[in-house]
């Protein structure tokens, strides 16, 4: 009776600790998504600063080349570790008249980049008309905001809405 007794709190106990171990998993697995998403999020305010900044970001290489890429690793202040990085692509061929936007998409991964924990993906539309867009009239009050944002896991791909093509 003893041993039966024994043997029905073992499985109890090895059924609850496999059950933590998911748990555990899926907050560690949870908590690397937030951190890349807060990369991609890094690497659309990194893009859009230096579109503003920048009148020859990015900077293309020749006729007809209307995308640039550029990544950038994170590393903790503290601990000097890598915590990640972001790798944006930008579209520049609606960037003048009479579309006047620029595509961004951001990918933030947690950890390293060989081996990420996890990914997330960002696309958004930046507004870089001088002129207002319901107006038409200078200056342009939403110049470099963003006019769409898309963001989700990147295994689901991101919808974009076409510009006329």
């Amino acid at each position: 009776m003893a041993l039966l007794m024994i043997s029905l709190v073992l499985v109890i106990v090895l059924g609850y600790l496999g059950a933590r171990s998911l748990e555990y998993s899926a907050t560690t697995k949870m908590q690397q998504t937030l951190v890349a998403q807060g990369l991609a999020e890094a690497g659309m305010e990194d893009s859009r600063v230096k579109l503003e900044k920048d009148q020859f970001f990015p900077p293309l290489g020749g006729y007809g080349q209307d995308t640039f890429t550029y990544s950038e690793d994170l590393t903790d202040p503290e601990s000097g570790l890598v915590v990640g990085s972001f790798t944006v692509t930008l579209d520049c061929s609606k960037r003048g008249s009479p579309y006047s936007v620029v595509r961004i998409q951001s990918i933030g991964s947690s950890g390293l980049r060989t081996d990420p924990k996890a990914r997330y993906r960002i696309y958004a539309e930046l507004d870089v008309s001088s002129y207002d867009r319901a107006t038409n009239l200078a200056p342009n009050d939403h110049l470099f905001r963003y006019i769409l944002w898309r963001e989700g896991d990147v295994e689901q791909p991101v919808p974009q809405l076409p510009l006329g093509e």
